[in-house]
């Protein structure tokens, strides 16, 4: 047995089973598709496709086994792409115990078929209580919390128990970890930060300054204030807290960043095949807020500016219209 499986070997998936090993202290497996990526983290203890450079502790072990991974722990997280949480809650149902499973959720986006939040969906195809899961955001790049560089955490669940388990698992002198109740609010943080951080890409990406992105950035808080107050009950502290206001600011402006990146390659019409799944993820998340501000009157020009670029509108257009949409904000 386990004292947690990590769902997801990944960047953020090896990470939080490397900061859940605690150096070594705590048993951790980490469940991912690839049985030959496994036996290599088992026989290096380093996963240098998503974290290079990084010893994994030899009490952290991997795995391609589901049913088996399911098995080894009532803590759970789940540490996949968006698109593929739907096809992992089909291979997980009925090889676990609902009613004494904790989940927790680092999982960013919303679920591409029916526009729920990744908690909805594992609460409705695993029959498990909402009470039983949490979500976890926050202004964090997983390299970066390998490397101990001082992080904060937001963790948010109705059930302050659940919230204890992963938090004194999580929390060491250089990460802090945030509670919140605003489940919504903490769990599609991800999305408008996703959507602020590609905006800079394509700004910085056309050969505009800082003013530029200046006046685009406050914009685009804007949109996901009213957006996620409006549609998704979410508080308006929590998107200005860690989970979505400083995520922002941590990746809408680094190199580090997939999602300014991808703004960079949109405003050139350069993208790689390494970029197409995670542009196809991003495309319909965004689509799917796109859809919702306009279902429920929202003006998100921000939001319209990055979806009509990455669906094949020139980059320099799709700024001039944004620009001149902006004068009915005066």
């Amino acid at each position: 047995m386990y004292d947690f499986v990590v769902l997801g070997g990944g960047a953020m998936g090896t990470s939080i089973a490397y900061l859940l090993s605690n150096g070594g202290r705590r048993d951790v497996l980490m469940w991912m598709r690839n049985a030959e990526k496994a036996a290599v983290i088992n026989e290096s203890h380093c996963n240098s496709e998503y974290l290079m450079g990084v010893t994994l502790p030899k009490n952290l072990e991997a795995t391609s086994e589901l049913a088996y991974a399911l098995k080894q722990s009532e803590n759970l997280v789940i540490a996949v792409p968006s698109n593929a949480v739907q096809p992992l809650l089909v291979q997980m149902n009925g090889r676990f115990n609902p009613e004494k499973t904790r989940i927790l959720s680092v999982v960013k986006g919303l679920d591409m078929q029916s526009g729920n939040r990744i908690s909805s969906l594992i609460s409705s195809n695993l029959e498990i209580s909402a009470s039983n899961i949490a979500v976890l955001s926050g202004p964090n790049f997983a390299a970066e919390l390998a490397e101990k560089t001082p992080s904060v955490m937001v963790i948010a669940s109705s059930n302050h128990d659940i919230f204890s388990t992963y938090k004194d698992a999580l929390e060491s002198e250089y990460l802090h970890i945030y509670f919140s109740n605003d489940v919504a609010g903490v769990e599609i943080s991800a999305i408008f930060k996703n959507i602020l951080a590609i905006s800079m890409g394509i700004v910085d990406g056309l050969g505009f300054g800082a003013n530029t992105r200046g006046a685009i950035f406050p914009l685009c808080i804007s949109e996901a204030l009213e957006i996620g107050t409006k549609v998704f009950g979410a508080k308006s502290a929590t998107l200005l807290g860690p989970a979505c206001l400083g995520d922002a600011v941590t990746t809408a402006f680094s190199s580090k960043s997939r999602n300014y990146l991808l703004g960079l390659l949109l405003a050139k019409k350069v993208t790689s095949n390494s970029e197409n799944s995670f542009l196809s993820e991003g495309k319909n998340n965004i689509k799917l807020i796109r859809s919702l501000a306009k279902k429920n009157g929202i003006f998100a020009p921000v939001t319209e500016f990055v979806y009509s670029i990455i669906d094949g509108t020139n980059a320099y257009r799709a700024f001039s219209s944004l620009w001149k949409s902006m004068d009915s904000l005066q």
